[in-house]
C-alpha cells in the first residue's frame, strides 16, 4: 500500500552444538599415555611415577583448556565462540 515501508525479513537461525574434533584427538593421547604407563609398570618404578605425574597433567589442561562442544549457526555453519543468544556475526541472523 501507498505510504507504508515494506517489513524486512527477519532471519532466525539456531545454535548447533557439536563434539569438539580436538577433545576427541587429546583423549586419544591420553590412552596412548595410560598404555605407556602400563607398559612402564613392569620394569621402572621410578618411569611409572613419571608417566603418571605426565597423564595428570595432560588429564588436568584438557579439562581447563579443551571445550567438549564447539558452537555453529545453523544458518551459515559460521563457528561461533560460545552458545549464548545474539546475532551471528558472518550471516546477522538472530540466535535462538
Amino acid at each position: 500500500t501507498p505510504g507504508k515501508q515494506p517489513v524486512t525479513s527477519v532471519k532466525w537461525a539456531s545454535i548447533e552444538s557439536r563434539d569438539n574434533p580436538a577433545q576427541q584427538k587429546f583423549h586419544y593421547a591420553i590412552s596412548v599415555l595410560v598404555l605407556l604407563v602400563l607398559l612402564s609398570m613392569r620394569n621402572n618404578p621410578l618411569m611409572l611415577v613419571k608417566m603418571l605425574a605426565l597423564v595428570l597433567v595432560f588429564s588436568l589442561v584438557g579439562r581447563l583448556f579443551i571445550k567438549p562442544k564447539c558452537y555453529y549457526c545453523s544458518e551459515c555453519d559460521q563457528k561461533l565462540p560460545d552458545d549464548k543468544l545474539g546475532e551471528c556475526p558472518s550471516c546477522n541472523a538472530s540466535l535462538s
